[in-house]
């Protein structure tokens, strides 16, 4: 971990190792060997104070300042110079704050803009074709990343391409060029049809995880990603990396403990070594669960029922939302909008999520973190998922929408488990359901509505303790 952090900061920065162990009091080759992984990182390392200070007077450009606080899970770059070197510090020895979900929050508030087919541009320092199938180090597998993504844009049918890593990220972030380049070529991938199947390595700390989740959420809001994960224990001795195209070539390499520098990357175009390969990660694929379920109004139908069971479901419970959702909303508001949409369920679907929430509280207890005020009331104010329940574009009245938040009021004086809060903070477009130890849905409210729902027990407490953090804050 180390190496990879110390090597991205370098190159984002523009570090030699002659530069940097100048400023270290350190020989420029033990730079060079702990940038590659080549000589461990010491119990006591003696440069650090000075290594984290250098960095930080580096770090200048809005550029470098957005990159680092993204990977570093950060709301803004510290202004303060010695509080960022501080946060880099920690940072490259893996000690920073984990389990930060803000970024995956953002990402999805954020209604991320993908580029147009006509605005990807190439990264043509790894177009072209190699005549060799062996490639090395991380420049090599960038390399054969590009020589698979050339392949695959000239097949006449779309296909399902499964990933699989666990090993060290880091060669495909630490290049912010290339970090583009793979971003554009999945957007073209999709564009023309074909499909992701991903395994994530859930057994990384869990912030690399929800950094990675952070990164493919944009991906997966085209609902043409499929995301897995291994639930059980591994002994992390061996990584394996299978990225396969089914019907064009692959690319397989295996290291040990993490260290990836200089490590053999494999490019198959043989289609029996294709096929034998895609059989490997089919035989993992059986060993995994969803990562998450993505639910668009093609596959809401059946989405309600598991809605309804996880409100019923025993423990404790929280909701950060800009706007009251449907469980909670008095029946004489949803005839009301039912009478003005006859062609939608919001009567019906309210009437179930309703049911199961008040069987709920009968003994459960509920948080519910509420925007004080709607988002924008001259533009009207819009029904959480219309579009799922059949409505698209439907919004309350000012009195329908007055009838309900005075509802919540009268459900927290009357019920002893149910307690509203009001936040100032809540992201406008998103509502964020946490139950302790059981799931989370993340649910994004525009005028094409997602939920994402998952139970994956790191990502699950992470984001439970975020939620807890905003109640606390309110105590």
């Amino acid at each position: 971990m180390f190496a990879e952090r110390l090597n991205m900061l370098m190159e984002l920065t523009g570090t030699t190792a002659s530069f940097l162990g100048k400023a270290c009091a350190t020989d420029p080759s033990h730079i060079s060997r702990l940038r590659r992984g080549s000589r461990p990182l010491p119990k006591k390392p003696t440069f650090l104070p000075a290594m984290k200070s250098f960095f930080a007077r580096r770090v200048r450009t809005d550029y470098q300042k957005t990159i680092l606080t993204e990977l570093m899970g950060l709301e803004k770059w510290p202004e303060d110079e010695t509080q960022a070197a501080e946060i880099i510090g920690l940072w490259l020895l893996g000690k920073e704050k984990s389990g930060d979900v803000r970024p995956i929050i953002r990402t999805i508030a954020t209604t991320p803009t993908l580029p147009k087919k006509s605005e990807i541009s190439s990264y043509s320092s790894w177009e072209g074709t190699h005549p060799h199938n062996s490639y090395f180090g991380s420049e090599g597998k960038r390399a054969a990343l590009s020589r698979l993504f050339s392949l695959i844009s000239k097949e006449a049918t779309p296909q399902t391409m499964l990933l699989f890593s666990d090993e060290e990220m880091g060669w495909l972030y630490e290049d912010p060029d290339f970090a583009m380049f793979w971003a554009q070529e999945c957007v073209r991938i999709l564009s023309t049809g074909n499909r992701v199947r991903i395994i994530h390595a859930t057994h990384r700390g869990i912030h690399e995880m929800l950094e990675g989740v952070a990164k493919w959420m944009p991906l997966y809001m085209t609902g043409q990603v499929e995301p897995y994960y291994y639930p059980k224990l591994r002994d992390d001795l061996f990584q394996r990396t299978l990225f396969i195209a089914p019907q064009t070539a692959a690319i397989t390499s295996t290291s040990v403990d993490k260290k990836t520098a200089e490590m053999l990357h494999i490019f198959h175009e043989d289609p029996e070594a294709v096929k034998a390969l895609t059989k490997e990660y089919e035989n993992l694929f059986a060993l995994c669960r969803p990562l998450m379920q993505i639910v668009n109004k093609e596959t809401v139908v059946d989405f309600w029922d598991s809605y309804a069971f996880f409100l019923r479901t025993e423990g404790n419970m929280a909701c950060l939302s800009s706007l009251p959702l449907l469980p909670t909303m008095p029946e004489e508001v949803a005839i009301s909008l039912q009478a003005r949409s006859p062609q939608s369920c919001i009567l019906e679907i309210r009437n179930k999520l309703a049911e199961a929430l008040f069987k709920y509280l009968k003994k459960g207890r509920y948080i519910e973190l509420l925007a004080d005020l709607p988002p924008n009331t001259t533009r009207g104010i819009p029904l959480p998922f219309a579009d799922l329940l059949g409505a698209p574009g439907l919004c309350y009245t000012p009195e329908e929408y007055n009838a309900h938040r005075a509802h919540l009021s009268r459900l927290a004086g009357k019920n002893k488990h149910y307690r509203l809060h009001t936040v100032t903070d809540a992201p406008e477009n998103l509502s964020l359901y946490g139950k302790e130890d059981k799931g989370i849905l993340l649910c994004k409210n525009d005028l094409s509505s997602l939920i994402f729902a998952f139970d994956e027990p790191n990502m699950t407490c992470a984001f439970w303790d975020y939620l807890c953090r905003m109640a606390n804050q309110l105590v």
